[in-house]
């Protein structure tokens, strides 16, 4: 986290939070998401959307075609969780105080 995403804050590029991402996902019919995704592409230097970006983005998000959905991958032998355990949790803000905070995960 430290590297990869707390020395990006303060800087000119843009950052989204993956439940940002699969929030808009699951609700791509409304004008949130329209928001979200012309940000998001707009990053990425994208002026406008193309008119089939929701399409798009039902494919593209389709866990079924996924090789990195926790369901897809192959001779498993352990469980990963939703989100971190309390005891995770302690053991981020004990490394790096702060941190959840700064990411927005405060209260999560």
């Amino acid at each position: 986290y430290t590297h990869n995403a707390v020395s990006w804050i303060g800087t000119d590029t843009t950052i989204f939070r993956y439940e940002e991402l699969l929030h808009h996902v699951k609700n791509l019919d409304t004008i949130d998401a329209h928001a979200f995704f012309a940000r998001l592409l707009s990053a990425c230097g994208l002026d406008t959307l193309p008119d089939d970006w929701r399409e798009r983005v039902r494919i593209g998000s389709d866990r079924e075609q996924s090789g990195t959905a926790r369901e897809n991958l192959a001779n498993m032998t352990m469980r990963f969780p939703d989100e971190l355990s309390p005891t995770q949790k302690a053991l981020v803000d004990y490394a790096a105080p702060g941190l959840r905070a700064i990411l927005g995960y405060e209260n999560r």
